[in-house]
């Protein structure tokens, strides 16, 4: 995504589906970085509850 960010217009919507539990905070570290540099909108990465997956049901979604 750092490489490839810069090419998205403003107001586009990045989403990663599928970050793992074990990535969450290299996300969020990656989201701040984003905001610094990119001036985002909205970054967050986010937690979907569900009880059959709790392994990697998170989502990542930037807004340039």
């Amino acid at each position: 995504i750092l490489n490839s960010f810069h090419k998205l217009n403003p107001g586009g919507i990045y989403i990663i589906e599928d970050v793992r539990s074990d990535q969450i905070s290299q996300f969020k570290s990656m989201v701040e970085e984003l905001k610094t540099k990119y001036s985002l909108t909205y970054g967050e990465v986010i937690s979907l509850p569900f009880s059959d997956d709790s392994w990697d049901n998170n989502l990542c979604i930037l807004i340039k």
